[in-house]
This record gives structure tokens, sequence and C-alpha cells, in this order.
């Protein structure tokens, strides 16, 4: 089935869900499931002040950039164009992909995939994966978890090009993220990585046999890095060139004590190399300054809280902030980590 918008609907379509007159307090169906639109139907629906409906789709049917394809079972593969909206639970080894959002209400088994190529993803259950059939969800935007169901995330492979929301627990996880990623449960023998920031309540256990690792490589550095490296090659560049003209000068002035002697143009080329030389002096003296510039902006954004934990970080969680590690000895409680001095700190939370 899918769901239409009300200026959609048209006669000739079949209703996959009853719609409840509100005039009669929702309890009493205006049109029953099955039932195939007429121009009077079509009318009544209007006039009743609806926004959208189900309605019946082929059994090829795969949606359109835009729709939503509503299912109330799967029991095999599912492809989209657009939207796809899953009210049930997911059965072991089914593939779900759509190009924009998909929205799970009930349970993900073992050994299922579930991925949006531009969209967000929305999983509101239990998420069971297996050691031998892990599930993986990738998404091309966000990806937000919200399990009521008491039993934690496991054994699930979780991606997403903007930020990660996880309202649950987690073990055997591992979860990446270009954006934040907010995991408000506890997390046990999981790797979890960020682009940005991570945020946890509780990682590892007392005895330190579920460590996790927590590794965070800010974008604002790759990007600091690029330039730090773009430049080291200009001036590598400029470096050899200005030995170039210092050679080429000394040789002039050796074999010619008196300039004065040299023909003109000999003259005219001694005087553009001396000039180009001493404005290369003057770029080398400029990237000087802009690669010691680009230095402390790293050490900013290494400076930023990172890596927070909300209660408590247990024995042998490893702590990565770009190339710098920390692995912990014991627990430590409510703190932020962060760089500085080329190593990994840790900060008391601040209220």
């Amino acid at each position: 089935m899918r769901k239409v918008s009300i200026d959609e609907i048209e006669a000739g379509m079949v209703i996959a869900a009853d719609i409840f007159d509100p005039e009669f307090g929702g309890e009493l169906p205006l049109i029953a499931r099955g039932v195939t639109l007429t121009p009077t139907y079509v009318g009544k629906i209007k006039d009743r002040g609806f926004f959208e409906l189900l309605i019946e789709t082929p059994p090829d049917y795969r949606g359109a950039p835009g729709e939503t394809y509503v299912l109330l079972e799967v029991g095999e593969d599912i492809v989209s164009a657009g939207n796809v909206d899953l009210q049930c639970d997911i059965p072991p080894g089914i593939k779900i992909a759509a190009e924009e959002n998909i929205r799970v209400t009930g349970i993900v088994h073992p050994g299922c995939s579930i991925i949006s190529a531009k969209g967000d993803i929305f999983i509101t259950g239990a998420i069971h994966g297996s050691p031998e059939s892990r599930v993986t969800i990738s998404a091309g935007n966000r990806v937000e978890i919200d399990n009521g169901t008491g039993r934690p995330v496991s054994f699930a492979d979780i991606k997403a090009l903007d930020e990660i929301v996880a309202q649950s627990d987690m073990h055997h996880c591992s979860l990446s993220a270009k954006g934040k990623l907010t995991v408000t449960g506890k997390i046990g023998k999981s790797n979890i990585y960020s682009h940005k920031k991570i945020r946890l309540r509780e990682c590892g256990d007392a005895a330190g046999v579920d460590p996790c690792q927590l590794l965070v490589k800010p974008a604002e550095c790759r990007q600091l890095f690029q330039a730090l490296l773009a430049l080291d090659k200009q001036m590598e560049a400029l470096q050899q060139e200005k030995k170039r003209l210092h050679n080429s000068i000394s040789l002039v002035r050796n074999l010619c004590k008196n300039i004065e002697s040299l023909p003109p143009d000999k003259k005219m080329q001694l005087a553009l190399e001396v000039k180009k030389f001493q404005e290369i002096e003057s770029n080398i003296a400029s990237g000087l300054k802009t690669k010691e510039k680009l230095k402390e902006n790293i050490l900013n954004v290494l400076a930023a809280e990172r890596i927070i934990v909300d209660r408590t970080a247990h024995p042998n969680t490893q702590i990565t902030i770009e190339n710098y590690s920390l692995c912990l000895d014991q627990s430590v409680g409510a703190v932020a980590f962060y760089v500085q001095d080329m190593k990994v700190k840790s900060m008391p939370l601040r209220c």
C-alpha cells in the first residue's frame, strides 16, 4: 500500500485501511478496506477534512519519488524510489532499500539490511543481530533509533552521512557518523566513530572485559591538514626555485665582477632574477606565517570537547581524537575528553 494526500485521491483507487468517520467518534467506518473509490466516495472523503489515506498497490509496486510505500507485513526484499514505512517486524535476512526516508516500527531481526540512499532512517523497536548475521543500517542522512523494548541493540553496523541518535543500550555494535553521534544508553564491546563529536551515557563495564573504542577525527582537522600539506608542497617548490635563482645570480656575479660591464640584455635578465628572488623570499616568509596559523587552528580544533561521557567510562576504554590516544586504566565519571600538548586529556563536565 502507499500513502497519498487528499489532493491525489481519485476514482478507481482501492482503500487499503478502513477510513473512520470523525462525526461518529472515529468508531464507525466511513469507507471499509477493499472498497474501490467512486466519484461519490472521493467527494465524501474530501468533505470530511481528511489529509491523507492508504490505498492498495499492485504486488510489484515499488514506489516513486516523494511517495510513501507502507507495509503492514514484509516477506521479501523491498526496493523503493521514494519513502518506505514498515509498520511490522522485519524477518531475518530481508533487505530494505529506498532512495528517501525509511521508517520501521517493529523488530529488526538478524541479517537484515536497511539502506536509505539520500534520506533518514527511523527505527522504533528492537534491533537484534547475531555474531553470524549482523544487521546493517546505512543512511544518506540521519539515523535515529528509539528502542523501548528494554533489550539492547546488538550486533549491528550503523552508518550515517549526518548524525546518529540512539536511545538504547548497545552491545557488539559499530557506529559511524559524519555528524554528531549520541547514545543515551549504555554501550559495551563496541566501536564508535564520528567526524564531529561523540556523546554517551556510559561505556564498557567495571571489570574492563567489554571495552569500547571511541574515535573522533574532526572534519575540520582533515581540511586543515590538507591545506597544510598543499602549503608544504608550495613551499618546497618555492625553496627549489629560490635555490636555482640564488645559484644563477651567484654565477653571474662571480663571472662578472663588474656588473656594469654586462651587455644590456644580461643586465636586464639579472635584474629580473634578483627581483623574482626577492619576491620568492617574501612569499616564503608569508607561507611560514600561514603555516603557523594553520597549526594554531589545528590545535584549537583539537582542544574542543570531542568525546563526552555523561555518567561513566570504564577501564580499558580506548579514547582517540585524531591521532592521539588514551586507554583508561580506571573508571572515570562525567568527563569530557580533548587534546592538549599532543595528549588526550579529560576534564569534569561543566554543569
